[in-house]
Protein backbone atom coordinates (compact mmCIF):
# COMPACT_ATOMS: atom_id res chain seq x y z
CA UNK A 1 0.00 0.00 0.00
CA UNK A 2 1.15 3.45 -0.74
CA UNK A 3 0.71 6.35 1.52
CA UNK A 4 0.71 9.61 0.29
CA UNK A 5 2.05 12.20 2.93
CA UNK A 6 1.47 16.04 2.59
CA UNK A 7 2.34 18.51 5.03
CA UNK A 8 0.61 21.83 4.55
CA UNK A 9 1.12 24.93 6.77
CA UNK A 10 -1.37 27.94 7.91
CA UNK A 11 -2.24 30.17 4.37
CA UNK A 12 -2.74 32.63 7.14
CA UNK A 13 0.77 32.53 7.77
CA UNK A 14 1.64 32.50 4.08
CA UNK A 15 4.11 29.28 4.32
CA UNK A 16 3.02 27.15 2.00
CA UNK A 17 4.66 23.88 2.21
CA UNK A 18 4.84 20.37 0.65
CA UNK A 19 6.46 17.37 1.32
CA UNK A 20 5.92 15.28 -1.87
CA UNK A 21 5.38 11.43 -2.30
CA UNK A 22 7.31 10.26 0.76
CA UNK A 23 6.23 6.47 -0.22
CA UNK A 24 6.59 3.72 2.49
CA UNK A 25 5.73 -0.17 1.65
CA UNK A 26 4.14 -2.31 3.90
CA UNK A 27 3.76 -6.15 3.23
CA UNK A 28 3.68 -9.08 5.10
CA UNK A 29 6.34 -11.07 2.61
CA UNK A 30 7.12 -10.35 -0.75
CA UNK A 31 6.09 -12.59 -3.09
CA UNK A 32 8.02 -15.02 -4.97
CA UNK A 33 7.75 -13.53 -8.33
CA UNK A 34 8.67 -9.92 -6.82
CA UNK A 35 12.15 -10.60 -5.40
CA UNK A 36 11.91 -6.13 -4.53
CA UNK A 37 12.31 -5.41 -0.92
CA UNK A 38 10.00 -3.16 1.20
CA UNK A 39 11.42 0.44 1.96
CA UNK A 40 11.86 0.53 5.49
CA UNK A 41 14.01 3.77 5.47
CA UNK A 42 10.57 6.05 6.19
CA UNK A 43 12.49 8.40 8.53
CA UNK A 44 14.92 9.34 6.02
CA UNK A 45 13.06 9.20 3.16
CA UNK A 46 10.93 12.26 5.69
CA UNK A 47 14.47 13.83 5.91
CA UNK A 48 15.12 14.28 2.30
CA UNK A 49 11.87 16.41 1.73
CA UNK A 50 12.14 18.24 4.48
CA UNK A 51 14.92 19.58 2.76
CA UNK A 52 13.31 20.76 -0.39
CA UNK A 53 10.60 22.77 2.47
CA UNK A 54 11.29 26.24 2.25
CA UNK A 55 11.95 28.30 4.89
CA UNK A 56 8.67 30.45 6.53
CA UNK A 57 8.22 34.22 5.86
CA UNK A 58 8.64 36.20 8.47
CA UNK A 59 6.75 39.88 8.27
CA UNK A 60 7.83 42.29 11.18
CA UNK A 61 5.00 44.41 12.08
CA UNK A 62 6.71 47.89 11.62
CA UNK A 63 4.44 49.93 14.00
CA UNK A 64 5.37 48.03 16.72
CA UNK A 65 8.41 48.64 16.22
CA UNK A 66 10.74 51.36 19.16
CA UNK A 67 13.02 53.72 18.09
CA UNK A 68 15.29 54.25 21.68
CA UNK A 69 16.48 57.39 20.12
CA UNK A 70 12.63 58.21 20.47
CA UNK A 71 11.78 56.85 23.36
CA UNK A 72 14.51 57.09 25.94
CA UNK A 73 15.39 59.24 29.57
CA UNK A 74 16.20 62.46 28.35
CA UNK A 75 19.18 63.69 30.05
CA UNK A 76 17.55 66.75 31.82
CA UNK A 77 21.71 68.35 32.74
CA UNK A 78 22.43 68.67 29.46
CA UNK A 79 21.99 72.80 28.86
CA UNK A 80 20.10 72.85 26.22
CA UNK A 81 18.17 70.53 24.02
CA UNK A 82 18.85 68.78 19.93
CA UNK A 83 19.31 71.73 18.03
CA UNK A 84 19.63 74.57 20.60
CA UNK A 85 22.64 76.67 20.96
CA UNK A 86 23.46 77.85 24.72
CA UNK A 87 23.61 81.60 24.48
CA UNK A 88 23.97 82.22 28.12
CA UNK A 89 22.62 85.33 29.95
CA UNK A 90 22.19 88.59 27.73
CA UNK A 91 20.30 90.90 29.40
CA UNK A 92 21.02 92.51 32.76
CA UNK A 93 19.80 89.51 35.08
CA UNK A 94 21.29 85.76 35.32
CA UNK A 95 18.57 84.09 32.51
CA UNK A 96 20.24 80.94 30.99
CA UNK A 97 18.96 81.26 27.26
CA UNK A 98 19.03 78.72 24.59
CA UNK A 99 18.54 80.02 20.65
CA UNK A 100 17.29 77.37 17.76
CA UNK A 101 20.04 76.98 15.70
CA UNK A 102 19.16 76.67 11.68
CA UNK A 103 18.30 72.93 11.82
CA UNK A 104 15.45 73.96 14.05
CA UNK A 105 12.37 73.70 11.86
CA UNK A 106 9.85 73.17 14.51
CA UNK A 107 6.84 75.36 15.53
CA UNK A 108 9.00 77.34 18.02
CA UNK A 109 11.41 78.30 15.22
CA UNK A 110 12.54 82.81 16.73
CA UNK A 111 11.56 81.94 20.14
CA UNK A 112 14.51 82.19 22.88
CA UNK A 113 14.58 79.46 25.49
CA UNK A 114 15.31 80.20 29.09
CA UNK A 115 15.78 77.11 30.76
CA UNK A 116 16.77 79.21 34.44
CA UNK A 117 15.00 77.00 37.10
CA UNK A 118 13.21 75.09 34.55
CA UNK A 119 11.90 71.79 36.19
CA UNK A 120 11.81 68.51 34.87
CA UNK A 121 8.46 68.20 34.04
CA UNK A 122 8.08 71.57 32.75
CA UNK A 123 11.46 71.15 30.06
CA UNK A 124 9.32 67.66 29.36
CA UNK A 125 5.92 69.73 28.32
CA UNK A 126 8.13 72.26 26.33
CA UNK A 127 9.52 69.68 24.36
CA UNK A 128 6.66 68.27 23.27
CA UNK A 129 4.91 71.73 22.27
CA UNK A 130 8.27 72.51 20.32
CA UNK A 131 9.61 68.91 19.41
CA UNK A 132 12.58 69.54 20.52
CA UNK A 133 13.96 67.12 22.47
CA UNK A 134 16.76 66.96 25.13
CA UNK A 135 19.80 64.34 24.21
CA UNK A 136 19.14 60.59 25.46
CA UNK A 137 20.87 59.97 28.85
CA UNK A 138 23.41 57.40 27.60
CA UNK A 139 24.77 54.99 30.50
CA UNK A 140 24.76 51.43 31.68
CA UNK A 141 21.72 50.76 33.83
CA UNK A 142 22.01 49.20 37.27
CA UNK A 143 19.19 46.35 36.78
CA UNK A 144 20.30 44.57 40.25
CA UNK A 145 18.34 47.61 41.83
CA UNK A 146 15.25 46.13 42.78
CA UNK A 147 12.59 49.10 41.01
CA UNK A 148 12.84 51.40 38.38
CA UNK A 149 13.49 55.37 39.60
CA UNK A 150 9.94 56.41 40.28
CA UNK A 151 8.42 53.66 41.11
CA UNK A 152 7.82 51.59 44.81
CA UNK A 153 9.04 48.67 45.96
CA UNK A 154 5.48 46.34 47.02
CA UNK A 155 6.56 45.03 50.50
CA UNK A 156 6.41 41.76 50.92
CA UNK A 157 7.01 40.67 47.42
CA UNK A 158 9.88 38.90 45.71
CA UNK A 159 10.55 42.04 43.55
CA UNK A 160 7.15 43.46 42.88
CA UNK A 161 7.31 47.17 41.77
CA UNK A 162 4.01 49.84 41.30
CA UNK A 163 4.21 53.12 40.21
CA UNK A 164 4.59 56.11 42.92
CA UNK A 165 3.03 59.72 41.88
CA UNK A 166 6.13 60.82 40.52
CA UNK A 167 5.49 58.77 37.38
CA UNK A 168 3.97 59.85 34.49
CA UNK A 169 4.52 57.20 31.97
CA UNK A 170 2.11 54.20 29.74
CA UNK A 171 2.08 51.75 32.78
CA UNK A 172 -0.08 52.06 35.82
CA UNK A 173 -0.60 48.83 37.32
CA UNK A 174 2.31 46.40 39.64
CA UNK A 175 4.57 44.68 37.81
CA UNK A 176 6.40 41.12 38.88
CA UNK A 177 10.04 41.23 37.47
CA UNK A 178 10.87 37.57 39.02
CA UNK A 179 12.04 36.09 36.50
CA UNK A 180 13.16 39.07 34.30
CA UNK A 181 16.78 39.06 32.60
CA UNK A 182 19.07 42.43 31.86
CA UNK A 183 16.79 42.12 28.33
CA UNK A 184 13.60 41.90 29.49
CA UNK A 185 14.26 44.80 31.80
CA UNK A 186 15.41 46.75 29.22
CA UNK A 187 13.04 46.23 26.84
CA UNK A 188 10.06 46.45 29.22
CA UNK A 189 11.76 49.90 30.55
CA UNK A 190 11.34 51.56 27.04
CA UNK A 191 7.84 49.94 26.84
CA UNK A 192 7.05 51.51 29.60
CA UNK A 193 9.35 54.88 30.16
CA UNK A 194 10.55 53.90 33.06
CA UNK A 195 14.05 53.91 34.20
CA UNK A 196 16.62 52.09 36.35
CA UNK A 197 19.07 54.30 37.69
CA UNK A 198 22.83 54.65 35.52
CA UNK A 199 25.00 52.24 37.15
CA UNK A 200 28.18 54.52 35.15
CA UNK A 201 28.29 56.23 32.11
CA UNK A 202 28.65 54.40 28.46
CA UNK A 203 32.00 56.52 27.47
CA UNK A 204 32.41 54.51 24.50
CA UNK A 205 28.94 55.26 22.83
CA UNK A 206 29.73 57.56 20.42
CA UNK A 207 33.32 56.48 19.97
CA UNK A 208 34.51 55.28 16.79
CA UNK A 209 35.49 51.82 16.07
CA UNK A 210 34.75 50.73 19.18
CA UNK A 211 35.20 46.89 18.64
CA UNK A 212 38.62 47.68 17.54
CA UNK A 213 39.60 50.78 20.44
CA UNK A 214 43.14 51.43 18.91
CA UNK A 215 42.83 52.75 15.62
CA UNK A 216 43.55 56.07 14.96
CA UNK A 217 40.18 57.50 14.65
CA UNK A 218 39.49 55.83 18.14
CA UNK A 219 42.64 57.15 19.63
CA UNK A 220 41.71 60.40 18.26
CA UNK A 221 38.42 60.43 20.02
CA UNK A 222 39.49 59.28 23.24
CA UNK A 223 42.14 62.43 23.19
CA UNK A 224 39.06 64.75 22.18
CA UNK A 225 36.73 63.64 24.87
CA UNK A 226 39.34 63.75 27.74
CA UNK A 227 39.17 60.12 28.02
CA UNK A 228 42.91 59.46 27.40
Amino acid sequence: MNIIIFMRINKQNKCKQFLGDIISSSSSSPSAGNSSSPNTNVAGDILKGLKKVPPPVVELNENALIDPDIICERDYNTPCPNDYNYIGSIHEDDDEICAPSASYDGPCVGEELNVKDMSEKTKESWSKKCQAFWPCKKCVRNFTSFCPEKWDKVRGSIRSCKPSMLYSGPCKHQMNFSGYNARMLEEWSINCEAWWMCDHINLIGDCPDKDVPITTAATRWRLQNGYQ
